[in-house]
């Protein structure tokens, strides 16, 4: 289904203008990422600058819970499934970012100028493209325990998943077998050792093999520690 729905052919002029700044500020795309629905909380502040034109001072969160403050340019914010996204300039640079992922939101009182050849839905599809074409290309063969299944989302996110690999839950065992998308054998194994005995990696053997290892490492040291106490 396309986001922009509205028929604009029967419109006044001014009617007509109207619904091409709505479309060039707000994207609905319908089709999933396996997203549940996300906070929104500071989606009416967003939505208020973007209809002035403002800049607004986004304060979110980067890997390793390391805080980072910009001044960006909000040019649109996009649906996906039930997840929004905020689409924004920041020094020349056109960026994404999940409106659940900013901690805080607060125009800075400045106005700027949009770009005047950006396309919201067009920069949206080369983007979605892009993700496409990127997609995580370490495949991981696991046993699960089944009680993981509805956090698998929040566990590793939209990119580790491939959905069609996840079977649904049953009450016949206490383990089941999928697949999981990861970008490296390092990220697999940071991940999925988090997870301590709700896991076990059954391929690809290096995988396996160097948990294992750091299994062992960790048990080592723990009981050295535990020895000296």
């Amino acid at each position: 289904m396309r986001g922009t729905v509205f028929g604009t052919a029967a419109l006044p002029e001014s009617g007509r203008n109207q619904e091409a700044r709505v479309r060039q500020r707000v994207y609905l795309d319908w089709s999933g990422w396996q997203a549940a629905p996300r906070p929104t909380a500071l989606l009416p502040v967003i939505q208020q600058a973007l209809w002035a034109d403002g800049r607004l001072k986004l304060r979110y969160l980067l890997p390793f819970f390391t805080e980072i403050e910009r001044a960006v340019d909000p040019l649109g914010i996009v649906a996906k499934a039930d997840h929004w996204h905020l689409v924004y300039r920041d020094q020349g640079w056109l960026r994404v970012i999940g409106i659940d992922e900013i901690l805080e939101a607060q125009p800075t009182g400045e106005m700027f100028t949009r770009p005047p050849d950006f396309d919201l839905e067009r920069f949206w599809q080369a983007y979605c493209r892009g993700r496409n074409e990127n997609r995580p290309a370490c495949p991981v063969r696991v046993r699960l325990a089944t009680r993981l299944i509805p956090f698998l989302a929040y566990l590793f996110g939209i990119e580790t998943l491939n959905p069609d690999d996840i079977p649904a839950p049953s009450h016949e065992g206490e383990w089941i077998e999928c697949m999981l998308q990861f970008e490296s054998l390092e990220a697999a194994r940071q991940q999925l050792m988090a997870l301590g005995q709700a896991v076990e990696v059954i391929e690809p053997l290096p995988l396996r093999w160097s948990i294992c290892d750091y299994a062992h490492q960790i048990l080592q040291r723990y009981e050295g520690a535990a020895g000296q106490n």
